[in-house]
């Protein structure tokens, strides 16, 4: 924070909702529109994990947004999901970065278990 910004919010904190965390490393905001948006994906959550794990597997490595990309979603359902399979060590950091489409640098994933060692075709 810059010596412009300081005074900006309370105690110099920024007001996040109040996290509750669920079974499978989930986390639930606790505002209203924030727990509609999770109700809302919390069907989908699995299914998306699971597509964006497999596109991992058979890859050499690949950022939230290639991932999004490539299962054409939207990366906004996707980070949470790459998130939740980093915290529940299916996929890793490989310690590479690759701009992202803001410009940033993001981490490059890779997976735990490559399909190629389990088997599968890439």
């Amino acid at each position: 924070m810059t010596e412009d910004q300081t005074g900006l919010f309370p105690d110099d904190r920024r007001m996040a909702a109040p996290v509750q965390r669920l079974s499978g490393g989930q986390a639930r905001r606790t505002r209203s529109t924030s727990r509609a948006a999770a109700d809302e994906i919390a069907d989908a959550a699995p299914l998306l994990r699971g597509k964006a794990l497999a596109v991992i597997e058979r890859s050499r490595g690949m950022t939230a947004d290639e991932v999004a990309e490539r299962l054409r979603k939207s990366v906004l359902s996707i980070r949470p999901r790459i998130t939740e399979l980093a915290r529940e060590h299916m996929i890793r950091d490989s310690g590479a970065r690759r701009p992202n489409a803001s410009g940033r640098n993001a981490i490059v994933w890779s997976p735990v278990y490559p399909a190629h060692l389990k088997g599968q075709r890439k």
